[in-house]
C-alpha cells in the first residue's frame, strides 16, 4: 500500500472520529483534544504500515545457493542483452529485444517466489538466454560493420519474435497447474538460427563455455 493511499484512509478515519470527539474536546480543551486525535492517526498509520510489512515478508522466499546463483546468472545474461541492444540502430530488433528483457524480469521475480520452478527453467537460463546474447552480438557487430544487406535484420526480427512470445507463454504458464517445458519450442527455435547461418555450433558452443566460465568466476568470488 503506498504512502498516498494510507495518508487518504487515515485522513476518512480522522473525519469519521473528529466529530465523536467533540465532546472530548470541549471538557478536556483543544490542544489535548486534537494531541489525542493525532495520536491515534500514528497508530492506525503504523499499524497499516506493519501489516504492509508482514505481507512483504510472507511473499519472501529463501533460495538454495544453486537457485540464487541460477536467477543471479540469468539476470547478468540480461543486462548484458541490454547492454548490446542499446548499440543496435534497428528499431524494430531494439523494440522486441527489449520486450524480451521485461518478460524475463517478470520470470525472475515469479522464479523467485516459486523457487520449485526453477528446475524446469534451467535451460532457459543457461542456454536459451546464452543464445540470444550471442545472436544478438553477432547482428550488433554486423550492422556496424555496414555489411549486412537486411537480411540478417529480417532473419533476427522474426526469430525475437518468436522467442518473446515463447517467453510470454513461459511466464503465463508458471502459475498454472501443467507444468511448462521450453524445450520443444526454443529448440526449434534454436535449429532455425543455425539453419539460417545467424550463428554457428562453434560460436554457440564458444559462447556457452564463456557464459559457464563466468558462472564458475561467480561462484568462486562468492566462496
Amino acid at each position: 500500500m503506498s504512502g498516498c493511499m494510507m495518508f487518504i484512509i487515515a485522513c476518512g478515519l480522522c473525519l469519521w472520529i473528529l466529530p465523536r470527539l467533540g465532546r472530548l474536546l470541549l471538557l478536556t480543551g483543544g490542544l489535548i483534544g486534537f494531541a489525542i486525535v493525532a495520536l491515534i492517526v500514528a497508530l492506525i498509520v503504523y499499524s497499516l504500515k506493519g501489516g504492509e510489512s508482514r505481507s512483504s515478508e510472507t511473499k519472501r522466499v529463501d533460495l538454495a545457493p544453486e537457485q540464487a546463483e541460477l536467477i543471479n546468472n540469468g539476470k547478468s545474461k540480461v543486462i548484458s542483452i541490454r547492454s548490446i541492444l542499446g548499440k543496435i540502430r534497428d528499431s524494430e530488433i531494439r523494440e522486441d529485444g527489449y520486450s524480451i528483457c521485461r518478460t524475463c524480469d517478470r520470470i525472475f521475480k515469479a522464479l523467485a517466489e516459486q523457487p520449485k520452478s526453477i528446475t524446469s527453467a534451467r535451460q532457459f537460463l543457461t542456454y536459451y538466454l546464452p543464445t540470444i546474447n550471442l545472436i544478438l552480438e553477432k547482428y550488433e557487430k554486423v550492422e556496424r560493420s555496414g555489411t549486412d544487406s537486411g537480411k540478417m535484420a529480417e532473419k533476427v526480427r522474426s526469430y525475437l519474435k518468436d522467442v518473446d512470445k515463447a517467453l510470454k507463454k513461459f511466464y503465463t504458464n508458471l502459475f498454472d497447474d501443467e507444468k511448462l517445458d521450453l524445450t520443444v519450442e526454443m529448440e526449434a527455435m534454436t535449429m532455425a538460427v543455425k539453419r539460417d547461418g545467424l550463428i554457428t555450433d562453434d560460436e554457440l558452443r564458444q559462447e556457452l563455455n564463456r557464459t559457464a566460465a563466468g558462472d564458475l568466476q561467480n561462484i568462486e568470488l562468492s566462496l
